[in-house]
């Protein structure tokens, strides 16, 4: 791919993201781009899988909620690129450079990580009622987008699938809760037995 051509997929999804005429999301599946200069590139929501970004100049770009599934990001450099709820599914890490780089919420399911530096990244579980930082909220869901498995349009379906994520932690808590206070309960009349005053035989 070309620089002039990925400047016009980069200029229609900007105007995507905004909601303007003439936007468009940015499809950059399995796009040859290796060794490209996307410096502080605003890719939220794009697609990019099976995408070749080996050695790619990642830094400070915008990759929120971005679908990266298989992509080979092999020494690319990520430094600071904000990476939350970005689907990476399956994609290569290898000794890339991942320093500063946020990545809560990622789906980071069978990546490669071999090699990557993680130091000063940041893995936490977004808190949960807390919306993706700078996340737009106009956007409403492309018609017929799937709603499993990779994240879709920008803000309202990302952070339904962030809600459903924090639903299933919830029930999950609230099932272990339960399992604690049965087992509590079972264990009451024993403790209260040992607990009777001593009471000398006759």
């Amino acid at each position: 791919m070309t620089k002039e051509d990925l400047a016009v997929i980069l200029s229609k999804h900007a105007k995507w993201l905004r909601d303007e005429d003439g936007g468009e999301r940015a499809n950059l599946r399995d796009a040859n781009l290796r060794y490209a200069d996307l410096r502080d590139a605003d890719l939220q929501d794009a697609d990019l899988r099976d995408a070749d970004l080996q050695d790619a100049d990642l830094r400070d770009a915008d990759l929120r909620d971005a679908d990266l599934q298989r992509a080979d990001l092999r020494d690319a450099n990520l430094r600071g690129a904000n990476l939350q709820c970005a689907n990476l599914q399956y994609a290569d890490l290898q000794d890339a450079d991942l320093r500063g780089a946020d990545l809560r919420g990622a789906d980071l399911q069978r990546a490669n990580l071999q090699g990557a530096n993680l130091q000063g990244a940041n893995l936490r579980t977004p808190t949960s009622g807390t919306p993706t930082s700078g996340t737009p909220t106009s956007r409403a869901p492309t018609s017929g987008a799937p709603t499993s498995g990779t994240p879709t349009s920008i803000s309202l379906a990302s952070r339904s699938g962030v809600a459903a994520r924090n639903s299933r932690r919830t029930r999950g808590w609230r099932h272990r809760s339960r399992r604690i206070s049965a087992r509590s309960t079972a264990t009451t009349p024993h403790i209260s037995r040992l607990a009777r005053p001593y009471s000398p035989l006759p």
